[in-house]
């Protein structure tokens, strides 16, 4: 949302605001959490609303939101989009998501649905999403995840492969991929021995069944 933010400050003609997260020092608000007790917070978002054209939301789990797009689509006649990067209608039990309460048919899923089925569109990330979410709103569009190489202008960036011959690989996520990564456990030491110019390297929500690897080129942090 904050990329989607700033690469639309670039077009002429388009003013552009973010609410709920502070540009200066990288720090997400907890905002939709506060919307139900906070009318400061209620205020400043429905002021923001009242002077944007279209607005985009990411998928909301306080059902007050609903009403909210509602109004503001009937009253002010203008449109609310939902931003959606996960496949959150068959959440598999071992995913945190799961134990946080969305389940099939759970409330969180309905609010969910409901928010993709209000919103005047949505924006996805694949097209496997865009066929999914399909079923609850005839107006979805995908915009691929994709890496700003801009960012990194001026910033000292490791090679994948230097002049060692080595090939690393390597993975970066969140800790809701233990699952996938258990195939990792028995590939990983096995590509290792076999290609001595092999090193792996995982960053951030590393399971513990990875740090326990006997390896000195699978390295972790």
């Amino acid at each position: 949302m904050v990329l989607f933010f700033k690469k639309m400050k670039c077009f002429k003609g388009i003013d552009t605001a973010i609410y709920g997260f502070d540009i200066n020092n990288n720090y997400l608000s907890a905002w939709e959490d506060k919307f139900n007790n906070d009318a400061e917070v209620r205020n400043e978002i429905y002021n923001l609303l009242k002077v944007c054209d279209i607005a985009v939301l990411m998928y909301a789990r306080n059902p007050y939101m609903l009403g909210l797009i509602d109004m503001y689509q009937d009253h002010f006649k203008k449109s609310i989009l939902c931003e959606i990067d996960d496949y959150i209608l068959e959440t598999p039990p071992y995913n945190p998501a799961y134990r946080s309460g969305f389940k099939a048919g759970n409330f969180s899923e309905k609010i969910t649905i409901s928010q993709l089925e209000l919103s005047k569109a949505v924006i996805v990330s694949t097209a496997y999403l865009k066929e999914r979410y399909g079923l609850y709103n005839k107006n979805v569009f995908v915009v691929p995840n994709s890496i700003d190489f801009d960012l990194w202008n001026g910033r000292e960036v490791k090679p994948i492969k230097g002049k060692d011959g080595k090939l690393r690989i390597g993975w970066i996520g969140g800790a809701n991929h233990d699952e996938d990564l258990k195939i990792m456990k028995d590939v990983a030491p096995i590509i290792t021995k076999k290609y001595p110019n092999v090193e792996f390297y995982f960053v951030h929500g590393v399971p513990a069944f990875l740090k326990g690897l006997e390896s000195e080129r699978i390295y972790y942090d």
